[in-house]
């Protein structure tokens, strides 16, 4: 007995569980939104069948008005007067209803959000009502309350609502309808019958309603949670190339210092290497100066000697472009500066982007006499070309544009 009950409150559970659903409670503005706008949808493909059906009834009506059923004595008067104000009704409501969820439903996707479900329970309201009555006056004449049938499993399988709505709503429809049946009908068997019936289309009707809301609610938590899932990947893959980001962005911070720590290292000893240079030639100049002051007074029997000793110091003062590994590192560090400077400025020769490039170096003209093995005036010359191809004024300071010059100006 024990393990038959346990079974039944499985079975229960398992029933439950299938026909239960619940959305949490700071997600149930926005399922009642997308409820309401389904609804709308819903609710006009609804009303538009209703109306071509109902106009076809009211058709036959009024030929039956015409015909004089009206006049007809008992039940098949009243029924013939009764159903062409019902078919002239639910056109007329079915009409001005669906006008109104048309413009509601334009105004709410204008804004972007469905608010009031009013007319929405309006008329699943109307059309219980609407089969109860005619149900009352079909089983007069025929004993049928299909009309009925029809209106409350349309609404339940049309519609979607919460299940204390959906009972409030079936429950007035069945109060019209019972209303109309202990009203207009006297025999006990039919009343019994419709009773029944009515009994198994409340569970019907329940069932398949509840069917659709649960459909609905796990829908909507699977889209929630399809959403939720993306964004974490979203987040999760924007995440990943921030730090690959912030990765190739320490990378190539790195290089670039150690670029510039490199490219200060090399201007450094190119600076050494030049002022060395400078330095060399100065002194050699000066004893090549002064043993040409002394050739006249060497005797005959030196001055081949002298003149070899001459030689010899004239070849040793040697400038930058001849000096190769000096002028091949000199290169490499000005290299971009003298390219960027020639782009902006085309006219400028290769000589004078040397002279540039080592007045940018604090080198004066007569450094830059001995590094380049030409004259002072030479040097000068070259200062006052490159003022000019670069349309500098008189005031303007030329190495500190040049120490400035960064391929931007």
């Amino acid at each position: 007995m024990k393990q038959l009950i346990s079974l039944f409150a499985e079975i229960w559970r398992a029933g439950m569980k299938i026909f239960s659903a619940q959305v949490p409670e700071n997600e149930q503005a926005e399922f009642n939104s997308i409820v309401l706008r389904d609804n709308m949808l819903r609710l006009q493909i609804l009303i538009i069948p209703n109306i071509v059906f109902h106009l076809y009834l009211f058709s036959q009506d009024y030929m039956s008005l015409k015909n004089g059923d009206w006049l007809l004595a008992g039940n098949e008067g009243v029924a013939a007067r009764a159903w062409f104000y019902l078919d002239l009704t639910m056109n007329i409501v079915s009409g001005a209803v669906l006008v109104i969820s048309l413009f509601h439903r334009a105004k709410s996707h204008a804004i972007g959000k469905y608010k009031s479900a009013a007319i929405v329970y309006f008329y699943a309201i109307f059309v219980l009502l609407w089969s109860a009555v005619g149900s009352s006056v079909s089983q007069l004449e025929y004993g049928s309350i299909s009309a009925y049938f029809l209106g409350v499993l349309s609404v339940s399988t049309a519609l979607i609502f919460e299940p204390k709505k959906r009972l409030i709503i079936i429950m007035l429809g069945h109060c019209a309808f019972f209303t109309g049946i202990f009203m207009f009908q006297s025999n006990h068997v039919l009343i019994e019958s419709h009773v029944q019936n009515t009994a198994l289309l409340i569970v019907i009707s329940w069932i398949l309603s509840q069917i659709l809301y649960v459909h609905t609610v796990r829908g909507f938590l699977d889209n929630k949670l399809i959403r939720r899932q993306a964004d974490d990947i979203y987040r999760a893959t924007v995440a990943e190339k921030e730090r690959e980001l912030e990765i190739q962005h320490i990378r190539a911070e790195s290089e670039r210092i150690a670029y510039e720590q490199t490219i200060k290292s090399q201007q450094r000893e190119l600076e050494f290497s030049l002022r060395s240079l400078v330095s060399k030639n100065a002194f050699l100049s000066e004893i090549r100066a002064g043993l040409e002051s002394v050739h006249s007074f060497v005797k005959p029997l030196g001055i081949e000697r002298f003149e070899q000793i001459a030689t010899r110091v004239r070849r040793s003062i040697a400038s930058l472009d001849e000096t190769e590994g000096l002028n091949q590192q000199f290169e490499e560090v000005h290299k971009n500066f003298m390219e960027s400077l020639k782009h902006y400025y085309p006219t400028l020769t290769a000589m004078e982007l040397k002279v540039a490039a080592l007045l940018r170096m604090k080198l004066f003209s007569a450094g830059i006499s001995e590094a380049l093995f030409i004259s002072k005036r030479t040097v000068e010359v070259h200062r006052l070309s490159i003022r000019k191809k670069m349309n500098l004024e008189r005031n303007d300071d030329l190495y500190t544009i040049l120490v400035e010059f960064d391929g931007k100006n």
